[in-house]
Formats: C-alpha cells, structure tokens, sequence
C-alpha cells in the first residue's frame, strides 16, 4: 500500500510515518517545513497550488492528513479555518483527481465541547465554540459533502494524544504530559494550571498508531469502515491521577530523582467526570491502550537523553 503523510514534519505525522514505513508500508511524506523524518525523502507541500497537491497524490493509494492546527495554534479564525477546514478539503479533491481510495482526516474531541465532560460518543451533539472545534467541524461537513464510492472518507476525531516526538524540536512540549515530564527532567519540578480534579481522555501514541494500522489492514480486506470513529482509550483520568502515576513512572526509572509537580489553582467542588468513548471501540479493538505506560516510561527517558537538568 502506497500512504501519503502530510504534516510528517509535525508530532503525529512524524511518529505515524516512522511507524508505517517499520511496517513496510511505501509511505511518501510531505510537508511545508524540511524539519521532517532523518534519511527519509519529502516533498515540500504548497498548499495554495491544485498542481502540487495533485502531483503528491499521484500513485497513492491512501491519504492521512495530519496536517493542521490544535488548540494552541489556533489564534486567528481565518487562518484556523484556512489550515484546518479549507486545506483539507483542496487536499481531498486532488486525491479524488489523483484516485486515491482512502482519505483519513485527523479533527478532534473538541468538536463536541470546549471543555470535554459527561458521556460522549458518535452519537453525542456537537456544542463547541471554540474556534479550534469549529474549524475542524468546518472541514468535517465539506469534506462529508465530496465523499463518494471512489474515495472513502474516514474522520478520526482523537483524543488528548502524548509521546515522545520524532525530533525534540518538534513543537509537543505544550502538550500536558509532555509538559510535565520535560519540565521535570528540566527542573525537577512542574506546574499545573488546571484545577486538580478536571478529567481528560489520555491515549499513547504508540496505541494511536496501531489503531491506523489496523484501519489499514480492513480496508486492504475490505471491511466496512465507519465515516466517523471517536479515537480514545480507557484512560479518562482527573489530572492528579495522572500526576500520581507519572511520579510513580519517574520512581521506577529515576529512584533518586525527587520531583514535585504543583497545581497553581483551586480545586473544584463538583468536577464533572469525562467519559470520552466510541462505540466502535469493540469492534475495532483499541479501546485498551496496551501502549500506555510503556509511553510514558519511552517519554521520560527520551526526555532524559535529550533535555539536561537546570538547577
């Protein structure tokens, strides 16, 4: 199978190219930046051009768009609808140009709330007002509206992802986990903003990987494949327990390392529990994140390696 990647220079592009390509998958990565996978090829993508999308989609099978703006990124409306919901869909219409047969586009939880609680799944309202969720909700209804026979469409709206990157330049250090175990390999101590008992659904990206794996294979095989799958794992955690269990990881890996991570507000009263779900998760399996500790356990060393203690 012949797998496009665009955003390869990115955090989960980067780790999901790696990923394919030990899978023997022919994968081609684009990108607009040369920060991209070492000893590997990339095409510079040009998103205002229908020829240079066309060109990269030229014998490919299979289209994974990991390009796009999260929660931090996403400052302007303009520019969020331009990379999230406008480019996405110039993509899939080159693919459907070049007979690509699969599109997957990456969108998000937060297209339901702005802040995630309650039972959630498929069939759940979409509420947010968040410039994030509704450019990825933008991109969603266009790209719904193109899909046909000759193109399948998949959009995987995923959860809060953590992992070590492909290149510790990669812009992730803003994500939670990774956060905090930078700054604690950093400084020996962390700070949380967050209220303490607030929930959100945590998944490795190893297991995220795995899970495209997966889709992959039953669509070689030719197996119905939902249009929208809720991608999450068994992990909706308040923020103390995931501090409880990254300070266990760091005792099990460093023992004379003494930390301290610091919740800067108030807890809570009432925090309403998140129950982030799919109901496809049976089905296709990857509702236990297998990969979960083990991730944690990769991201402390590889932040170990590569970030020196500060006094």
């Amino acid at each position: 199978m012949r797998v496009l990647i665009t955003g390869a220079s990115g955090f989960l592009g980067g780790r999901l190219a790696k990923y394919l390509i030990k899978k023997k998958f022919k994968v081609r990565i684009a990108s607009r930046s040369k920060k991209t996978l070492k000893k590997q090829k990339f095409q510079k993508i040009n998103w205002r051009s229908n020829k240079s999308l066309e060109k990269i989609c030229n014998n490919i099978d299979i289209v994974i768009n990991c390009a796009g703006h999260d929660t931090h990124k996403c400052k302007t409306k303009s520019g969020s609808f331009l990379v999230n919901s406008k480019n996405p869909v110039k993509l899939f219409k080159a693919a459907q140009k070049a007979g690509v047969v699969f599109f997957i586009f990456l969108s998000s939880a937060h297209v339901y709330r702005d802040n995630l609680i309650g039972n959630i799944n498929e069939n759940s309202k979409t509420k947010t007002n968040h410039i994030h969720g509704l450019s990825k909700l933008d991109g969603e209804k266009n790209l719904k509206k193109l899909h046909n026979n000759k193109t399948k469409l998949l959009i995987l709206r995923s959860s809060n992802l953590f992992g070590y990157p492909h290149n510790k330049d990669v812009k992730c250090w803003h994500l939670l986990i990774n956060s905090l175990i930078r700054d604690l390999t950093l400084y020996k101590k962390a700070t949380i903003l967050s209220k303490k008992n607030v929930y959100r659904n945590f998944s490795s990206i190893e297991s995220f990987c795995n899970f495209i794996f997966f889709i992959l294979k039953k669509f070689a095989l030719k197996k119905k494949i939902p249009q929208v799958i809720n991608y999450c794992s068994e992990n909706n955690l308040s923020l103390i327990n995931i501090v409880k269990i990254i300070k266990k990881r760091f005792e099990n890996l460093k023992k004379n390392r003494k930390i301290k991570i610091i919740f800067k507000n108030i807890t809570l009263q009432k925090a309403p529990k998140l129950v982030y779900k799919s109901i496809y998760s049976k089905k296709f399996n990857f509702s236990r994140d297998k990969n979960f500790i083990k991730e944690l356990d990769n991201l402390i060393l590889y932040c170990y390696s590569k970030f020196s203690y500060k006094k």
